[in-house]
C-alpha cells in the first residue's frame, strides 16, 4: 500500500515477463485504468462505470489472480467471504 500512495509501485516482472502481463496490461490497471469506455445503466436509472475485462489469456504464461475484498471481524456475517 505504501507504493500507492508514494504513486511508485511497479508490475512483478514487467520486463522479463511481458507476455505473462499483455492479457490484463497491468501497467494500466496501475495507472487507474479500471473501466471501459461506455456506463449501463442500472435499475434504479443510476448510471455505473463497466470494468474492463479480460476477454482471453494471450500466453500460457498468464497467472491469473482473485481479488476479494477483506472483511474485518466486526463486519455483518452476510458480507464475510467464507471459503
Amino acid at each position: 500500500q505504501s507504493c500507492i500512495g508514494a504513486n511508485n509501485c511497479t508490475v512483478f516482472q514487467a520486463k522479463n515477463n511481458w507476455e505473462g502481463h499483455f492479457s490484463t496490461q497491468s501497467q494500466k490497471w496501475l495507472n487507474g485504468e479500471f473501466y471501459e469506455d461506455r456506463e449501463i445503466t442500472l435499475a434504479d436509472d443510476s448510471k455505473s462505470k463497466v470494468l474492463k475485462r479480460v476477454p482471453c489469456f494471450d500466453s500460457l504464461r498468464y497467472e491469473p489472480y482473485v481479488v476479494v475484498r477483506w472483511c474485518s471481524a466486526s463486519s455483518s456475517s452476510s458480507q464475510k467471504v467464507k471459503p
